[in-house]
């Protein structure tokens, strides 16, 4: 899903599993990568009693893994790689998910580790950080375990939306925040976050109370491929794509949600363009504080839903956007910034994707 140079090395990331170092020159894969032991192997599923665990895994089972998102962020602040991995937990009162935040520094060297859990299954891809948190959205959905379990499914082929419930925003404290930080969980309206371009902390109000501010791309639903005709062998999107099938996709577009912590969990969401977007991206010596230019894939159309054949930067400041369109047949990748003049010394903008 995604790589990430860190400390001398390359690693090839996915959510479900520990990391794979991959030879930074040749692209040959070298093995798992526990980052020095701080990952245990496996699957990311287990039964909440560590004693089955290990007798099940002495039988050659292979769970309760400790997995490392794809998309680690690093902390410019501090010079840290952040990230973090989560394992689904059966028990007598259901499923549960145990995440597990870390905090490495260039040669590995482990700083921090935070778990959390919530209740219920959390599919979780991205996340964010700020000064004092870390964030990640809890999307409404609900895996069915028993077809896993038995191997006639994967995980992926079980995971329903379910919109009658709330998207739930976390805020788990860092281990450096300020004294008095507490977590919280904010209730926002029914969505679908793969991916968070930035979360930092504003001071906002006549009071200047601190409000956590995420700009993340919301999609209006669930839609995993190997289940869509889109995704099969052979189909022609310009041929073959029916209104059923528009009508029937959710769409993805860019939001900025406001949360202010405290009693009240209150947040405000704001739609930020109706553009079909998606992997949005800010420089990355911003991220975990405040930025002005947000970048994304994007539909060369701006209220309908196609694929995704453009690049797009939202000024989010202003309102203003810039486009560049590639010709017909032509489809973007996840768009990455590098910085013109070096970390820190560049402009924000001053840079390539």
């Amino acid at each position: 899903t995604n790589l990430q140079a860190w400390g001398g090395r390359l690693l090839a990331l996915w959510e479900a599993s520990q990391p794979h170092a991959v030879d930074p020159v040749t692209l040959d894969t070298i093995g798992v990568d526990t980052l020095r032991g701080v990952l245990r192997p496996g699957c990311p599923f287990g039964t909440s009693f560590p004693a089955i665990d290990d007798l099940l895994n002495k039988a050659g089972a292979g769970i309760s893994g400790d997995t490392l998102t794809a998309h680690p962020h690093v902390d410019h602040s501090s010079g840290r790689l952040v990230a973090f991995g989560y394992k689904v937990l059966a028990g007598p009162g259901g499923l549960s998910t145990t995440f597990t935040f870390y905090e490495v520094d260039e040669d590995f060297n482990l700083l921090h580790r935070v778990p959390y859990t919530v209740d219920g299954f959390a599919f979780v891809h991205d996340f964010g950080f700020t000064e004092n948190y870390y964030v990640f959205f809890q999307n409404p959905v609900d895996l069915d375990m028993v077809p896993v379990l038995t191997g006639a499914k994967g995980a992926g082929q079980t995971i329903s939306y379910n919109p009658r419930r709330p998207t739930l925003v976390h805020l788990v404290p860092r281990p450096e925040a300020k004294p008095g930080t507490e977590a919280h969980v904010v209730e926002v309206a029914p969505g679908f976050v793969f991916h968070v371009a930035n979360t930092y902390e504003e001071a906002m109000g006549k009071e200047g109370a601190v409000c956590i501010v995420i700009d993340a791309v919301q999609t209006d639903g669930l839609v995993l491929w190997p289940g869509k005709r889109w995704g099969q062998p052979g189909f022609n999107y310009r041929t073959d794509t029916t209104p059923e099938d528009l009508r029937n996709t959710p769409r993805s577009t860019l939001h900025r949600y406001t949360l202010k912590p405290g009693s009240s969990g209150t947040a405000t969401v704001q739609q930020i363009d109706r553009r079909e977007v998606e992997f949005p991206h800010v420089a990355g010596a911003r991220f975990g504080r405040p930025h002005r230019y947000t970048y994304a894939c994007a539909s060369k159309h701006k209220s309908r839903i196609s694929p995704l054949q453009a690049l797009i930067k939202f000024d989010m400041d202003t309102g203003a956007q810039d486009r560049w369109v590639y010709p017909a047949d032509c489809f973007v990748a996840e768009p990455i910034f590098a910085p013109a003049k070096g970390l820190g010394t560049a402009g924000e903008d001053d840079g390539f994707l």
